[in-house]
């Protein structure tokens, strides 16, 4: 699955493969569930997310929705 995520979209078309302008985006198309994934305390800034993280923050939490944002919270 390819992912490209940027912080801006450009008008009135850039990329846009199939033709379509901003205008023509839907607010679905630009929206998505999304969670985020706490440092586990006491660890260090560049810490690795684990699978084990993963699970832990959904046994508390429920599922991780499909297409889901998942952001990584360091300090």
């Amino acid at each position: 699955m390819a992912c490209d995520v940027g912080t801006h979209m450009d008008s009135p078309a850039h990329w846009y493969k199939d033709g379509r302008d901003v205008s023509q985006i839907t607010l679905q198309e630009l929206t998505c569930p999304g969670v985020v994934i706490d440092l586990p305390q006491g660890q260090i800034a560049d810490y690795a997310l684990t699978v084990e993280d993963i699970t832990k923050w959904e046994s508390v939490n429920g599922i991780i929705p499909k297409n889901a944002l998942v952001c990584f919270r360091t300090y």
